[in-house]
């Protein structure tokens, strides 16, 4: 079944029709279902239903999986459009991610209420200030300003990401992984990171994008095994908290997206519901999106 035909009443509502052909190619799989003897991951979405993040690791260490969505969740429909557009086009999303996610947004009767914020910054001198901008951002939406510590642990970890994780040389070797986080640093040449923060009534995002497109996608996966199903086996693979930093922003948040363009830039963003509780937004089943290519 593909997608489309899965989900067609829910699609209905969509504001264009363009799309349909698209979701047409897409395949699922429910994690409640036993999975088919051939399926390719670059054509497929995988379902579930209050399911932990643990249950769905397997399906992207064994099977090769890119997203999973689940579907118990209010507004999952677009979490399903934005994964069609990555299997689909991922070049075109993660060099301009946010009319993905505006334009997929479901109206309200008072409009969309679009706000949108884009930093630059080259070195984590910048941290604080970006921090700062980022809580000025939020409190002028009282419904985004409930959620400001969540959001400020996610910039943290998304910037201190891109300054110490994320650059390697020429040849690929970090640059600062090894580096005491005190230590000031400033990436390499002309290059900057940004971090961008956008918002409706309904849902809140915050991603941040590095020039370096250094991630691997085994080594974010033996993390993920060791920090979300104790595999003691998996090796140290560096990088200190890579694993944990993952699970904090995923902890955090409701949905978590990295994309991953080899040697060009790595894409990470979280999403929130807005209009919720903290609590309730934190017991929320989680979505997941791993894309390398």
């Amino acid at each position: 079944m593909n997608l489309y035909e899965r989900f067609s009443k829910e699609f209905s509502s969509l504001k264009s029709s363009s799309i349909i052909p698209l979701l047409k190619t897409i395949s699922v799989c429910d994690l409640s279902e036993p999975l088919p003897n051939q399926l390719d991951p670059k054509r497929t979405i995988f379902l579930g239903s209050k399911n932990q993040i643990s249950e769905s690791i397997p399906l992207f260490q064994k099977h090769g999986a890119e997203h999973f969505v689940q579907i118990d969740r209010d507004g999952f429909i677009y979490d399903l459009l934005a994964a069609s557009i990555m299997l689909q086009k991922p070049e075109a999303f993660i060099k301009n991610p946010l009319p993905f996610f505006i334009n997929h947004f479901k109206p309200n009767e008072e409009g969309d209420n679009v706000r949108s914020t884009t930093l630059e910054f080259n070195s984590s001198f910048e941290k604080s200030a970006l921090l700062l901008q980022i809580s000025q951002f939020l409190e002028a939406n009282p419904k985004a300003s409930n959620f400001i510590e969540s959001i400020h642990m996610i910039a943290d970890e998304m910037i201190m990401n891109a300054m110490y994780n994320a650059p390697v040389d020429p040849a690929g070797a970090p640059i600062f992984m090894n580096m005491d986080r005190a230590e000031a640093v400033e990436l390499p040449g002309d290059k900057k990171a940004k971090i961008f923060i956008t918002h409706d009534e309904r849902r809140l995002l915050i991603g941040c994008e590095d020039p370096f497109g250094s991630v691997s996608r085994y080594k974010i996966m033996q993390q993920f095994a060791k920090v979300y199903r104790g595999d003691q086996a998996s090796p140290n693979t560096g990088g200190g908290g890579a694993g944990l930093g993952c699970k904090m922003m995923i902890d955090h948040s409701c949905s978590f997206y990295m994309v991953v363009q080899k040697s060009k830039r790595t894409l990470v963003c979280c999403s929130l519901p807005l209009g919720v509780s903290y609590m309730k937004a934190e017991r929320m089943s989680k979505n997941l999106h791993l894309v390398f290519f």
